[in-house]
């Protein structure tokens, strides 16, 4: 097994990301969000997300690829819901932050494209 370091870019790739039965349920609470919204909104304090292990899955030609979360599925949910509540936000009060809609619209195109894979690909 190899580790690389690695930005978030990878989630922009057109995958699934299974959870293993294996894994335990999702269990952040308010007390891990509010430390995580702490420490990205700080100026002085930087967060360790830690590792993520993923392992490919072998699918057919043609399939869209399938990855495995052996380790990082409560970071990688929580980021995920983070993303979208975010998209969300600015979404319903673009005209407060000034914000056009087409630009809002490029923004949720992108979360969209991390978040979800896009229709017409092949489900297996």
């Amino acid at each position: 097994m190899e580790a690389h370091d690695k930005s978030f870019s990878f989630m922009g790739t057109q995958c699934y990301y299974d959870i293993p039965f294996f894994q335990r349920a999702y269990v952040w609470d308010k007390d891990n969000w509010q430390e995580l919204m702490e420490n990205l909104t700080s100026r002085s304090q930087n967060h360790f997300l830690g590792s993520i292990i993923l392992k490919v899955k072998p699918t057919s030609a043609g399939d869209i690829e399938r990855r495995f979360v052996i380790d990082g599925q409560q970071r990688l949910t929580t980021l995920s819901i983070l993303l979208r509540a975010c998209m969300d936000h600015l979404i319903d009060n673009n005209a407060d932050y000034g914000y056009d809609e087409s630009a809002v619209k490029n923004l949720e195109v992108k979360a969209d494209q991390l978040l979800y894979v896009s229709k017409g690909l092949s489900l297996t």
